[in-house]
């Protein structure tokens, strides 16, 4: 009996046996991989935070918009505070009207608790991206925030700003006019910049007006900044863009919401607005059962990130 060729027939059969096991693996590991793949874009969504004082009015009119206009957002976190008790009894309206909102009330001292909600409302969401919002805002076009996620990275970009778009020749907080930056297409309706190539807006890097960023870009900075409102956490997170200069933003063709800067509810910064109404003449509207007629903003092309903008109001 030639035992050598016996065992090289063995030593043949166990090798191609090893082979289909092998490839048999790699198989279910390239179909888990791609099945994973599509799982977590699907899966990348935007958490949004939402500032509001004195604005329930603004505040609903937002929300709204969201409601209809947006899709893609995991979670949505209001982080507010009332003067008095008329207004906060208008937020609960709001909280009616919107249940799958999460509210955060600030306490009667709120620079002491606005760091630590903000924290909190980060580190509850499981999705890896976040989203800050203003209550003057209002989303004017429809968005899947899937598609800027997805986006952020394929194209390795710093942040994704719904804010911003081809129309916006103009800076209303500086009053001047501003020039468009070298923008790259990346599709039909998104292009990406330099912040360094642009200029007033489109060099502003960190903004709490709608821009989507990866929240293990931001958690060490929101950890360390001292900050106890939404203006001077902007204001202090700005100091900390200098490093960003030579990262790229993403953008729709269109913008997908606008600032309408109708009152000013804080004294830390005095930035331009309008002084059209009042918060307590948008209260008692509010109080009347009235909206802000959001409609009548659809697909607006406005020259600038925020604009002087006539209210209308209608029933709720």
């Amino acid at each position: 009996m030639d035992w050598h060729k016996i065992f090289r027939s063995y030593t043949s059969l166990v090798a191609i046996v090893y082979i289909v096991i092998a490839l048999q693996l790699y198989n279910h590991a390239l179909n888990s991989s791609r099945s994973l793949l599509s799982i977590d874009l699907s899966l990348q969504t935007v958490d949004l935070i939402i500032f509001s004082f004195d604005r329930p009015l603004q505040l609903y009119a937002l929300l709204e918009s969201i409601e209809v206009h947006l899709t893609g957002i995991e979670r949505t976190t209001v982080i507010y505070r009332s003067s008095n008790e008329h207004f906060n009894d208008a937020y609960v309206t709001v909280k009616q009207r919107f249940p799958a909102v999460i509210f955060l009330k600030q306490c009667t001292q709120p620079a002491y608790d606005f760091k630590p909600l903000i924290l909190q409302a980060v580190r509850s969401g499981k999705t890896p991206y976040i989203c800050f919002a203003v209550d003057d805002l209002v989303v004017k076009l429809s968005a899947d925030l899937r598609m800027a996620t997805q986006a952020l990275c394929k194209y390795n970009a710093y942040g994704f700003f719904l804010r911003m778009g081809t129309h916006l020749t103009a800076c209303y907080t500086e009053n001047q006019d501003q020039p468009l930056p070298s923008l790259t297409p990346l599709s039909d309706s998104m292009l990406s910049w330099t912040f360094s190539d642009g200029k007033c807006d489109w060099n502003y890097a960190h903004t709490v007006d709608m821009t989507i960023y990866r929240k293990q870009d931001l958690i060490t900075q929101l950890m360390t900044m001292d900050y106890a409102n939404p203006n001077r956490l902007e204001g202090i997170w700005a100091r900390y863009a200098r490093a960003q200069k030579n990262k790229k933003g993403i953008c729709f063709a269109d913008s997908a919401v606008v600032n309408i800067p109708c009152n000013r509810v804080q004294e830390v910064c005095h930035n331009r607005h309008m002084n059209s109404w009042s918060t307590e003449q948008l209260l008692e509207k509010f109080n009347a059962g009235l909206k802000i007629d959001i409609h009548s903003l659809y697909g607006i092309k406005n020259e600038s990130c925020h604009i002087s903008y006539p209210l209308t109001f209608i029933a709720r």
